[in-house]
C-alpha cells in the first residue's frame, strides 16, 4: 500500500492550518477611535499613581492622524505637561501592545527617557507604565497609570 498521497495530504493540510493560524497571529487590529478603546475594554482616561511634585498627570487619549491616537497628558492646573502619538494594537489573547509613537511635547529629560517605550496591557487592565523600573517616581524613570 502506497502511503505517499496521504503523506502529501497531510503535509499540505499541515501547511495550510500552519498559513492560517499565522495570519490570525499576525494580523494587527489597531485602535484608533476612542469607541474602539471603549468596546475593548481599554480606558481612554488615566490618572498618575506616583507623582514626584504631588500633582497627578491626567492622561487623555482620543482619536489621532492615520492609525494613531493622540495622547495629552495634563496638570490639575490645566497645563498640558506632555502630548504625542501612541498606538494600542492587539497582541496576544485579549492583551494590548501600547507604545508611545512620537512625543511632541515633554521635559526634556522625560522625553528622551519614554521616547518609544511600550507596555502590554489585558482588555479592562487597571494598570499602564512607560519607562523602566519597579518603583516609578523616585528613583526610577517611569510613569506609572491607573484608569480614572
Amino acid at each position: 500500500m502506497n502511503m505517499l498521497p496521504c503523506k502529501i495530504a497531510f503535509f499540505a493540510f499541515g501547511m495550510a492550518l500552519a498559513s492560517s493560524v499565522y495570519e490570525s497571529v499576525s494580523a494587527e487590529e489597531c485602535l484608533t477611535t476612542p469607541q474602539q478603546l471603549l468596546e475593548k475594554k481599554v480606558s481612554d482616561r488615566w490618572k498618575e499613581l506616583h507623582q514626584k511634585d504631588n500633582q497627578p498627570l491626567f492622561l487623555t487619549i482620543s482619536a489621532g492622524q492615520g492609525n494613531k491616537l493622540q495622547f495629552v497628558g495634563k496638570k490639575p492646573d490645566g497645563s498640558t505637561w506632555i502630548s504625542g502619538a501612541m498606538s494600542i494594537c492587539s497582541s496576544l489573547g485579549n492583551a494590548y501592545q501600547v507604545k508611545l509613537d512620537r512625543i511632541d511635547k515633554a521635559p526634556l529629560l522625560v522625553l528622551l527617557k519614554l521616547r518609544g517605550f511600550s507596555d502590554t496591557i489585558l482588555a479592562g487592565s487597571s494598570h499602564l507604565k512607560f519607562g523602566t523600573g519597579q518603583h516609578c517616581g523616585n528613583p526610577d524613570p517611569c510613569i506609572e497609570f491607573a484608569p480614572e
